[in-house]
């Protein structure tokens, strides 16, 4: 019996005792959670450069939760994240502007035959950062904000056998506005439901959807005419 008691006291002992200690070191200190890495890939354009530190964390904390939030995108400049090897292509605005600038790669494609032709009739059009290469790099785009400001998400193949989905690329329920630069291809928007929304005709933009349709496109469907 008095063994038993001088064991208990003694694991008494040891307990208050290591409470004291925890208590003397005081709360473990708080581990920093690890920031945005800053200009992780080469992007040497002067938009770029002239960047502030912060605000290049700013974007590229901007461009790591669209990383997070969808799948297979592949961050491919400071503010540009592309999928399926850079048929789509989501532009982010530069910190203190409004609109998303030039896509970074955009070149006037291969076809020599119409490329003049079609060069010369673009030179016109302003396309409002939608690419519009020859014949063969046509895009259409969409918009965050009206009168094409905000992010862009670009697109520069067909889609028919199925709607696409905008929650695939961090763009559901965000269109405000749209550009279609290609010759032959008509998109057909529509909600989560499957009711049809706006169609983009080939060789048209729009400043605003429908004001009911504002920021409430889902899907889409990108057939050749």
């Amino acid at each position: 019996m008095k063994t038993n008691l001088r064991h208990r006291t003694k694991l008494i002992t040891l307990g208050f005792i290591a409470l004291l200690s925890t208590v003397s070191a005081g709360p473990a200190a708080a581990q920093p959670l690890p920031g945005p890495s800053v200009a992780p890939i080469a992007d040497s354009r002067p938009a770029i450069a002239s960047l502030s530190l912060k605000e290049r964390k700013g974007l590229q904390a901007e461009i790591n939760q669209v990383l997070a939030e969808t799948k297979g995108g592949k961050q491919i400049s400071a503010n540009e994240v592309s999928w399926q090897n850079g048929a789509v292509v989501l532009v982010l605005p530069l910190p203190g502007q409004d609109t998303a600038p030039a896509y970074s790669k955009a070149t006037a494609g291969s076809n020599e035959a119409q490329g003049a032709a079609v060069e010369a009739q673009d030179a016109a059009v302003d396309w409002k950062g939608c690419p519009a290469g020859r014949a063969d790099n046509r895009w259409y785009c969409f918009y965050e904000h009206p009168y094409w400001g905000g992010r862009r998400l670009q697109w520069n193949h067909s889609h028919c056998a199925e709607n696409i989905s905008l929650h695939d690329y961090n763009f559901a329920y965000m269109t405000s506005s749209w550009v279609n630069t290609t010759y032959n291809v008509r998109v057909e928007t529509y909600t989560d439901m499957g009711n049809p929304m706006w169609t983009e005709e080939p060789q048209y933009m729009s400043a605003d959807v429908p004001g009911h349709f504002n920021d409430e496109a889902t899907h889409f469907s990108a057939c050749r005419t």
